[in-house]
C-alpha cells in the first residue's frame, strides 16, 4: 500500500526468524512470538538459516585459496 517495491508482511517474517535463528535464537520462543501453531514455518525457515551457514563456511573455506 506504501509503494515499497518487494515489501511483504511474509518477507519481514522470514528475515525476522532468519536473523533470529542466525543469532541462535530458540526455534520454540520464535514460534511464540511469530504466533505459530505448529513448526512447519519454523522449519522451513531454519533450513534456509542453514542452506546459508553452509555457503558462508564454504565461501570462508576458500578464500584465499584461489577458489
Amino acid at each position: 500500500k506504501a509503494g515499497v517495491r518487494g515489501f511483504s508482511s511474509r518477507r519481514v517474517r522470514a528475515t525476522f526468524a532468519h536473523i533470529w535463528l542466525k543469532a541462535g535464537g530458540n526455534p520454540g520462543d520464535l514460534m511464540r512470538v511469530l504466533g505459530l501453531k505448529n513448526r512447519k514455518m519454523i522449519d522451513r525457515y531454519a533450513e534456509g538459516v542453514a542452506e546459508n551457514r553452509s555457503l558462508e563456511a564454504a565461501r570462508d573455506r576458500f578464500v584465499g585459496h584461489g577458489v
